[in-house]
């Protein structure tokens, strides 16, 4: 929480919950003792069918998957291994995750979006970037990344196309 208090200002007006469920998240990851999972495909089921009152539109995450991708990347991010970051007080450096097919986009999907073959470790420049860039320089990290994830996420039942990843960051 200190992290999305310290990115604000106190006049600051937030239009969504975006920017702050995402800093709690990353501030979770970081906490997270990392798990050992494999690609598998994992079906998702509707945690509010029904749509009753709920104040995120974001699906149900494991932070320890985040954890864990990090650390087997060596953390390192996925699109240089050779940015630099800041290091954390257990010396390891600072890392962020990213989903790259979002999780916003979870209904369209049977199997979880919260799978190690769709997290990618980026660090925080680069994520910013993907969240916030131009377009044309988001499209060629896609298009790396996309390729790079093919064989994980057909393994994880994730069948999308270049040309259907890129129509969720338009």
């Amino acid at each position: 929480m200190e992290t999305v208090i310290a990115e604000h200002k106190s006049d600051d007006v937030i239009e969504s919950e975006e920017p702050i469920s995402d800093a709690v998240y990353q501030s979770m990851v970081d906490s997270a003792k990392a798990s050992e999972t494999t690609y598998t495909a994992e079906e998702y089921i509707e945690q509010n069918p029904n749509g009753n009152n709920t104040t995120s539109h974001r699906p149900p995450t494991n932070p320890a998957l985040g954890k864990e991708a990090i650390k087997d990347n060596g953390y390192r991010c996925s699109i240089d291994t050779v940015h630099n970051t800041f290091l954390k007080p257990d010396g390891t450096k600072y890392m962020e995750v990213h989903h790259l097919i979002p999780l916003n986009q979870q209904k369209n999907f049977q199997y979880k979006l919260d799978t190690k073959a769709n997290i990618v470790p980026l660090c925080p420049n680069c994520h910013r970037m993907i969240h916030y860039g131009r377009f044309e320089d988001v499209e060629e990290i896609l298009k790396e990344l996309y390729s790079d994830r093919i064989p994980a996420l057909k393994q994880s039942g994730m069948n999308i196309s270049f040309e259907d990843l890129l129509s969720f960051y338009m």
